[in-house]
């Protein structure tokens, strides 16, 4: 594509590339696990969504680190990529590093990304009923309501854990 001459517009479209090859192995992995750590944060956000694109619990590590990155994008991308890679597999794991992440968080856009992301994880029932309690918790910010954007994302956090608990929790 000649409009995209920069380094960033190249490594961009590496990432997409790799991501669309849903690779779970190799050189290509290798690659877009380093992309995380660019000194770009457009680049790390975009390279940690495709590690959780490929749906692979076998990167939670690589993705688990973004959680604590310097730029609140990153760790949105970040809590919606680790859900991402447990998608088909056991969310207990992702639960506990969602909600230790969501006590510390003070960005609005991070926390709503946080909570619509623990909403999605597969989980037992104990443990549903735990990620119940952490979204009413994510509500709440300074004794009243937390700000529309994180309410919006508990919102979205709780329409999908009573989705895939057919209602029988929430």
């Amino acid at each position: 594509d000649a409009n995209r001459s920069t380094r960033v517009h190249l490594a961009f479209l590496d990432i997409i590339g790799i991501q669309d090859k849903r690779v779970t192995e190799g050189v290509l992995l290798d690659q877009l696990k380093a992309y995380t750590q660019s000194e770009n944060r457009f680049l790390r956000a975009t390279a940690v969504r495709a590690l959780g694109r490929l749906e692979n619990p076998a990167v939670a590590s690589t993705i688990e680190r973004l959680l604590s990155d310097p730029a609140p994008e990153v760790r949105a991308e970040a809590a919606n990529a680790l859900a991402q890679a447990h998608f088909a597999a056991n969310g207990s794991e992702a639960l506990q590093l969602l909600m230790h992440q969501a006590d510390i968080e003070h960005e609005a856009a991070t926390l709503a990304s946080l909570a619509k992301s623990i909403g999605r994880l597969k989980l037992d029932r104990r443990l549903e009923e735990m990620a119940v309690e952490a979204l009413i918790n994510m509500s709440y910010s300074d004794g009243g309501a937390s700000p529309g954007e994180v309410m919006e994302g508990v919102a979205l956090g709780m329409d999908a854990l009573a989705r895939s608990t057919s209602g029988s929790i929430v």
